[in-house]
């Protein structure tokens, strides 16, 4: 999903679900079963302003971790 502005979402609300995130319906139809899926498949949900979709996120994070830019 590409917000107004250009922002990019993974996991957005959207209207046919009630604006909640499709990792939220599941929570919610299926409980702590939802959770246990989630956690077997290491799917986790991030609060709003955690994702970072920019062209600079690999570089950064290799960065965080002590390694060099990608060749390009």
């Amino acid at each position: 999903y590409v917000g107004e502005n250009g922002e990019k979402y993974i996991d957005a609300n959207r209207g046919a679900l009630g604006f909640l995130t499709p990792a939220r319906v599941l929570r919610m139809a299926l409980g702590e079963d939802a959770s246990a899926l989630m956690d077997a498949f290491g799917i986790e949900e991030l609060a709003p302003g955690e994702l970072d979709l920019t062209p600079g996120c690999i570089d950064r994070a290799r960065a965080a971790r002590g390694e060099g830019p990608l060749a390009g």
